[in-house]
């Protein structure tokens, strides 16, 4: 299971990338935020996103 961190002010946007993970079976933790300084809060996990995962930055090198 991959952690996401979409930052997206369009919640249309927010709903299609929802419906294409499901769509494409990706079983994702995906949280949201809707601006860049939310962004940073949520990286830091600053309050209120303190108690929130840190979404997955790393990649699998085994995936080439």
């Amino acid at each position: 299971e991959f952690r996401v961190l979409l930052v997206e002010d369009n919640e249309h946007y927010v709903h299609l990338t929802q419906r294409a993970f499901e769509k494409a079976k990706v079983t994702a933790n995906l949280h949201h935020v809707d601006n860049g300084k939310k962004c940073l809060g949520f990286l830091r996990r600053e309050p209120p996103y303190s108690t929130v995962p840190v979404p997955d930055v790393s990649k699998n090198r085994n995936t080439y």
